[in-house]
């Protein structure tokens, strides 16, 4: 959809406009104006592969993605407050581990590859506890296979 100065609301645009508005925008810009951005939830490694690649045929290198934003808070404060920028264990951690507590965390919704992990836990009879303040509609008709 696109919103045209002066117009109320938005209006629908084909794929092909909607392409060809974007093409055009790029070309009409250069290099050092124009930034990608892209979505860290569900890509594979291959699109990120591939867009770099393009964004870097258009000649820039300004591509970002959500994950680097999105983390950048939670590795500075781990680095200053226990020296290590990362998570200090593994999902093998998570797996083996005889009560993993997540708290203000709701896996299924957020981070589904980690709802796996805990149905993996389940599986094996260990104990988990997750919870969260917020309340979230679409957790309430949500099960966990095996229940």
């Amino acid at each position: 959809m696109i919103r045209r100065r002066g117009e109320p609301g938005f209006t629908r645009l084909s794929w092909d406009d909607a392409l060809d508005l974007v093409a055009a925008r790029i070309r009409a810009s250069s290099p050092d104006r124009i930034g990608f951005f892209l979505t860290s939830r569900g890509t594979p490694n291959e699109t990120y592969y591939v867009a770099q690649k393009a964004v870097r045929a258009l000649g820039t290198n300004s591509v970002d993605n959500a994950a680097r934003i999105c983390h950048s808070p939670s590795s500075i404060a781990l680095k200053e407050t226990i020296g290590v920028g990362g998570t200090t264990c593994s999902y093998g951690d998570w797996i083996g581990t005889d009560l993993l507590v997540l708290s203000a965390r709701n896996p299924a919704n957020n981070q589904p590859s980690r709802r796996s992990t805990c149905t993996t836990r389940k599986k094996r009879a260990r104990r988990s506890s997750s919870s969260t303040t917020f309340r979230e509609p679409g957790m309430e008709r949500y099960w966990i296979p095996g229940r």
